[in-house]
């Protein structure tokens, strides 16, 4: 019996160039709903996200929060963006419930991170985030 693990195979939406069916907002975040969920209460500036999040760079995963904490959510503190093609621009229209994938030219992404973009990664490929938001902690709200 062989130990070896079959090649990872990513969703084809998520790593392709293609953005057909994408939108598009003013700071040019593309995005794409997965998935809507039930919940009314949007995210806003200063709340605590509880997301799951997939980060890759062309076809490339650089990190799933699934794997890395033990299926658990991580928190992420809401802020403005603050550049163009950022990612808290998309965080800021979701719900808990709701899964979107979020992209913006791996070029965008490396000059407003200030890192080099990976000499594997092509250039004309997009950094992509898949992102579930499983909860909302609304910092005003839930202080005791």
């Amino acid at each position: 019996m062989s130990t070896e693990k079959p090649p990872v195979v990513h969703n084809e939406i998520i790593t392709s160039d293609n953005i057909q069916g994408f939108l598009e907002t003013e700071n040019g975040l593309l995005y794409r709903f997965e998935r809507k969920g039930n919940s009314q209460q949007a995210a806003k500036e200063n709340d605590l996200a509880l997301l799951h999040v997939q980060f890759y760079m062309g076809d490339s995963l650089i990190f799933d929060t699934k794997k890395i904490n033990g299926n658990q959510p991580v928190p992420e503190h809401i802020k403005a963006p603050v550049h163009r093609g950022d990612v808290k621009e998309g965080i800021m229209m979701m719900k808990p419930g709701d899964v979107a994938i979020f992209k913006t030219t791996l070029e965008e992404f490396a000059a407003q991170n200030k890192n080099p973009i990976p000499p594997y990664v092509k250039n004309g490929k997009y950094a992509t985030w898949k992102i579930e938001m499983t909860d909302i902690k609304n910092q005003g709200r839930n202080k005791g």
